[in-house]
């Protein structure tokens, strides 16, 4: 009997008995085919070794110790929806999985991690890939920020932290944050405000209006050198922080900037979800 075929699936990449790497709606990458080579002959049983080696060398090689962490455990309060915003539908499809898609596609996680409620733990399991991890997630965003990172494990050397409900991050701000995370060991998305600031003591009147152009609006990817931010986090005294950078700058350690995009927007009301259902629709 001739050699049967054979399947080997890593992540959402699949490997087909002809040597070319396969990607859902995103091409192949070419490997090189060792099926006429004198040594491949494997038996029945399993994927070659050889070219397994390879699989993991072109691939593994590019986003090794690279890990994303898509935060989703929010109850969506501003959302005032029965089901947390990540699990409403954008042009068909779950917000969260969507955002999920632009790290999967990106090529650039060695394993992405989804942080989310407790309750939902079981159906977004259901959800997406075996490849991906799904953890329970803490009572306030920090917490549920630092089970991610803990749940990366100690072969991780970049961590990039995400919301879930920014669905249109784009390849180059993940990139970019990866690349200047190993160069930096923290960065933080940011982009212009262009409305004119106010600075109020009471919220009845006006106590100063600052230089705009001293000001950002802080978006997400937040990324870090993986030491930076579990030791971050281990010794910070804040208990409810909203953003992972302030407890770097708590380090005294600097963070960097990488230019972010209108388009990366954060859905937390439902005006949000219709401007970006316009989007999305545009996209199809």
């Amino acid at each position: 009997m001739g050699h049967q075929p054979w399947l080997f699936v890593l992540g959402r990449l699949t490997l087909g008995q002809t040597g070319r790497l396969f990607k859902p709606a995103r091409g192949y990458l070419p490997l090189p085919d060792l099926n006429n080579s004198p040594e491949n002959k494997y038996p029945e049983a399993g994927a070659p070794k050889k070219l397994q080696s390879q699989v993991n060398f072109y691939i593994l090689g590019i986003m090794k110790g690279v890990k994303g962490i898509l935060l989703m455990a929010g109850q969506g309060k501003r959302f005032s929806a029965a089901d947390p915003k990540q699990f409403h539908f954008l042009a068909g499809e779950k917000i969260y999985l969507r955002t999920l898609d632009r790290f999967a596609t990106s090529e650039l996680f060695e394993e992405i991690i989804l942080v989310c409620d407790p309750e939902f733990i079981t159906a977004v399991q259901a959800e997406v890939s075996f490849a991906h991890r799904v953890i329970g997630g803490g009572a306030t965003r920090q917490e549920s920020s630092y089970k991610g990172i803990l749940a990366c494990g100690p072969n991780t050397h970049i961590v990039v932290i995400h919301d879930a409900v920014r669905p249109f991050v784009s390849h180059r701000i993940l990139e970019e944050n990866v690349r200047k995370a190993k160069e930096f060991g923290a960065v933080d998305t940011c982009i212009p405000t262009h409305d004119t600031l106010v600075h109020t003591q009471d919220g009845k009147t006006i106590a100063d209006i600052p230089p705009r152009a001293s000001f950002l609006r802080g978006q997400t990817p937040q990324s870090f050198a993986y030491p930076l931010i579990l030791k971050a986090h281990e010794q910070s005294k804040r208990t409810n922080a909203t953003d992972d950078c302030c407890l770097v700058l708590d380090q005294g350690h600097p963070v960097h900037i990488v230019p972010g995009e209108d388009l990366n927007m954060k859905i937390t009301t439902p005006f949000d979800l219709l401007v970006a259902e316009k989007i999305a629709l545009q996209e199809l």
